[in-house]
């Protein structure tokens, strides 16, 4: 009965944090920012349940690909007349 009621437990733990991360991609532009709140979720998160790092899926970026050097050269592009800036490959 206890590894039931943990198991139960365990799973509205699980389904809290993923809900916590999705309000914080959706509030979110490009790039999540945690507030002092979602820290301290977080915190006691990983007090109170083990399984705590297996949903957590903001800070897993997902691996960008290197491109040689062959690929073309790097070019600085301007926009908002010169307050940002993006960069991209030229064509070789």
């Amino acid at each position: 009965m206890v590894s039931v009621l943990r198991s139960r437990a365990s799973l509205h733990l699980e389904v809290l944090a993923l809900r916590h991360q999705l309000a914080v991609l959706q509030r979110a532009g490009r790039r999540p920012r945690l507030k002092p709140a979602d820290r301290v979720l977080w915190a006691w998160l990983s007090k109170t349940w083990s399984g705590w790092q297996d949903a957590l899926v903001l800070v897993k970026p997902e691996p960008r690909a290197v491109q040689p050097p062959e690929a073309g050269q790097v070019v600085e592009i301007r926009e908002a007349g010169g307050l940002y800036r993006h960069y991209e490959r030229a064509a070789a």
